[in-house]
C-alpha cells in the first residue's frame, strides 16, 4: 500500500494472497456520519489478479449464492489459498480506482 508492503500487525508478516478481486459496486451514503449501503447483488465490472497477471471481467451473484468472477460468460477458477475481495465505488468510474504499475 502506497509503495510499501502491507504488514500483518499480529505477526509482522507481509500479507499475501493467491487471488485478489477488485469489483465495482454502487455505493449510497445513508447518513451524515457517512455510513454506506453497498449493492453486492447487482454485479458489474471486475478485475482478478492472480500469479502476477490481471484478468478483466465481470462479477455476478445469483440469489443465495456467492460472488463469482466471470470472463466471456464463464467462471474463472481461483487458485487455492487466500482470496481478497476489494469493493470500489462505480462512481466515479470503476477504472479510476485502479492503477496498475510494473515494478
Amino acid at each position: 500500500m502506497n509503495g510499501e508492503p502491507h504488514i500483518d500487525l499480529n505477526d509482522n508478516s507481509v500479507l499475501e494472497a493467491a487471488n485478489v478481486v477488485v469489483l465495482g459496486a454502487d455505493h449510497k451514503v445513508l447518513d451524515d456520519v457517512g455510513r454506506l449501503a453497498v449493492n453486492v447483488e447487482l454485479g458489474g465490472k471486475a478485475m482478478l489478479f492472480q500469479r502476477g497477471k490481471v484478468i478483466q471481467g465481470q462479477w455476478v451473484r445469483a440469489a443465495g449464492d456467492v460472488i463469482r468472477f466471470v470472463k466471456d460468460g464463464k467462471e474463472v477458477p481461483f487458485y487455492p489459498g487466500t482470496t481478497y475481495f476489494n469493493i470500489v465505488p462505480n462512481s466515479p468510474a470503476f477504472d479510476t480506482h485502479i492503477s496498475i504499475t510494473n515494478p
